[in-house]
């Protein structure tokens, strides 16, 4: 009942399994990795996540940096970056273009290669977005507490559909 190791046994969710779940996710997501042994790392969002597949993140990046960031419909719309430290940021650049990279509240530089690079504060908020696209609406996410699993089901692109349920059966939450 708690997911923990059933010894590959009736569903077969053990911890370890669980942490490379969630490791591979965020590998898919954002890698924050150097090209070679003692240089800085560069951030790399969406780099091994598939075109098709909308998604939203918010995670930790070496270097003491938040990074926020959305794809839709195959485009990536966005990257949002806070700075904890005030370090050098490096960005893989998402789009092959000219971007705007703006300081919140701060005015904006424009860059464009392989790599973004640009300095930051500690605590600043840095919106990185192609040049000629303007910037998507903020939107909204919400959660909705429930008390029982979610179920889900999806095609594969061989046309053989999975499924499954995600959470187990609880207590009524308290409102």
């Amino acid at each position: 009942p708690n997911g923990m190791s059933l010894f590959e046994g009736k569903n077969a969710q053990s911890i370890e399994h669980l942490g490379l779940i969630s490791t591979t996710l965020q590998d898919a997501l954002l890698q924050s990795v150097s090209a070679h042994p003692g240089e800085p790392e560069i951030i790399s969002v969406f780099p091994a996540w598939p075109k098709k597949w909308d998604a939203s993140f918010q995670l930790l990046a070496r270097g003491g940096f938040l990074v926020t960031a959305a794809a839709r419909n195959g485009e990536i719309e966005f990257v949002e970056i806070k700075s904890r430290r005030g370090e050098t940021c490096r960005l893989r650049n998402p789009w092959a273009a000219s971007c705007l990279i703006t300081e919140i509240g701060g005015p904006a530089q424009e860059q464009s290669g392989d790599i973004l690079r640009f300095d930051t504060q500690p605590e600043g908020l840095y919106r990185v977005v192609p040049k000629d696209i303007p910037m998507p609406e903020r939107r909204r996410v919400s959660v909705t507490q429930t008390t029982s699993p979610a179920p889900y089901q999806f095609t594969l692109p061989n046309r053989k559909t999975v499924g499954g349920v995600l959470g187990r059966h609880r207590a009524k939450l308290p409102s």
